[in-house]
């Protein structure tokens, strides 16, 4: 596998083992689906039940992909001086997909009682599909962000790679063993810049033995990544989580900010847009 050349992002070697620091901000859903419905993103799901679709996963990743390229503007990169090593540059994300049918709250309320799967499964499967990032400034227009990262998202969907990945690390476990399973999947994030993950959550507040649950952020820790992100909706918020190496990302609050207003920057963008075409 072609292994990303060294930059800010990219975690040095034996960043699993370091501390991790995890740190949270919240954002407005309204605003991801607002740029969504200006983008006219195409649905990838059916389920009523969750809000954080296709459309709102482009949305996001040109948020991500904008505040990458202005980090590569501003030379915070020390591999990189001038336009021609920003096109050059390789910057790669690992996103995991689990292909799992979600179960509804009826169906594992079945499977707890009786102990039979009732067409539910307990545990993920879980595929990865690799991101690059577009390097380039857009200050004229960020949606342009937004456009790049539909084209890839839906690319990558009809690619069928996250289900290739799924089933190719099934058969080598079950022929090698666990041991070269895990060496696959340390290699492939070993050889990535990064990790990026979207969650869909409850439309409505969760209680959890009589105490409502305020906000759902999950992060996770122990892989060769020194930059992690998560976005989890829940009700009308996105939890934007970071889970950053601590002496790579001394700054990791201004990281939140500057994620902060990228999206308002492209939510700001798509009314303009829309303002112009009534």
């Amino acid at each position: 596998m072609l292994r990303d050349p060294p930059t800010l992002f990219k975690g040095a070697e034996g960043v699993e083992f370091r501390p991790k620091r995890f740190v949270n901000r919240t954002l407005s859903l309204d605003d991801v689906k607002y740029v969504k419905n200006t983008m006219n993103c195409v649905r990838g799901s059916s389920n009523p039940g969750y809000t954080f679709d296709y459309g709102e996963r482009c949305a996001a990743w040109g948020d991500l992909c904008g505040i990458v390229s202005v980090l590569f503007s501003e030379n915070r990169l020390k591999i990189i001086s001038g336009e021609s090593g920003r096109k050059s540059i390789k910057v790669r994300s690992t996103l995991l997909v689990n292909l799992r049918k979600t179960p509804g709250l009826h169906a594992l309320a079945t499977m707890m009682q009786s102990g039979k799967d009732n067409g539910a499964e307990w545990g993920n499967r879980l595929g990865y599909m690799i991101l690059p990032f577009h390097i380039a400034m857009h200050d004229d227009d960020p949606l342009e962000y937004v456009r790049k990262a539909t084209k890839v998202a839906r690319r990558k969907k009809s690619s069928m790679e996250s289900i290739f990945t799924y089933w190719s690390a099934s058969m080598i476990m079950k022929i090698f063993g666990i041991k070269a399973a895990a060496s696959l999947c340390y290699g492939m994030m070993r050889n990535t810049t990064l990790s990026f993950s979207n969650m869909a959550g409850p439309t409505e507040q969760v209680v959890f033995y009589g105490h409502p649950i305020v906000y759902i952020a999950p992060s996770v820790y122990g892989h060769p990544h020194a930059l992690t992100m998560h976005y989890q909706s829940y009700m009308n918020i996105i939890k934007l989580v970071l889970a950053v190496e601590e002496e790579q990302f001394p700054d990791a609050h201004e990281l939140l900010d500057d994620f902060a207003v990228s999206l308002k920057l492209i939510r700001e963008a798509a009314s303009a847009k829309n303002t112009r075409h009534t």
